[in-house]
């Protein structure tokens, strides 16, 4: 008589025969990776929104208007720049270690790890980044974020500064937050990527 020996899947706590395990598995990596795939793209979307900006009043022939200066990630800072690269790296290399766990038939657990380290670190970096901008330094009547010249108002890349008067401001704008935001939420992703165990395949049959 054959009879089938029930599979449990440990990582839920819940037993599953036959066929249902290896679905099951299927369904939650696909899960896995699209949700990692998922939050990186919106790392990289969110990296060409503008993380700091500038307003400044200006007067010309007698008009006087405000002119609102914004900058990227990738315009903005160096660091920034490496913390969305570094991040998006390790959410690729955590995909390709998922698809060769998958196709062995087993995890790579210690490699995985990496990945997460890559986004925590990415993350660290643009936190970082953000608490350490100096305020501004007015010199000679140059009213720029520093670095060689440039017009009032100007956004100077890796030399960013905050300010706050009647007809001048630098600050960190929306992109900034938000990409923070989804560089920690890769991060936790990939946390949870590395600690979910795929399910056990089917056993054989038992001749009893």
């Amino acid at each position: 008589m054959l009879r089938m020996q029930p599979i449990r899947a440990r990582e839920t706590g819940f037993v599953l025969r036959g066929i249902d395990a290896v679905r099951a598995a299927h369904r939650w990596g696909r899960w896995r990776e699209t949700g990692v795939a998922v939050t990186a793209l919106i790392v990289a979307v969110i990296s060409f929104a503008p993380w700091f900006h500038s307003m400044a009043a200006r007067s010309h022939n007698g008009v006087d208007s405000v002119v609102t200066t914004t900058a990227s990630a990738w315009t903005a800072s160096t660091w920034w720049s490496v913390a969305v690269v570094l991040a998006i790296a390790g959410a690729g290399l955590w995909l390709l270690l998922d698809r060769l766990a998958q196709a062995r038939g087993g995890p790579l657990r210690a490699w995985r790890w990496v990945s997460p380290a890559m986004a925590g670190v990415a993350a660290a970096m643009v936190g970082w980044q953000w608490w350490t901008i100096p305020p501004l330094v007015v010199a000679g009547g140059a009213w720029t974020t520093g670095g060689d010249g440039g017009d009032v108002g100007e956004i100077i890349r890796d030399h960013l500064v905050t300010y706050h008067t009647d007809g001048l401001v630098f600050e960190v704008a929306w992109g900034l937050p938000v990409g923070l935001t989804a560089l920690s939420l890769l991060a936790a992703a990939l946390v949870a990527g590395c600690l979910s165990v795929p399910a056990a395949s089917t056993s054989a049959p038992d001749r009893r």
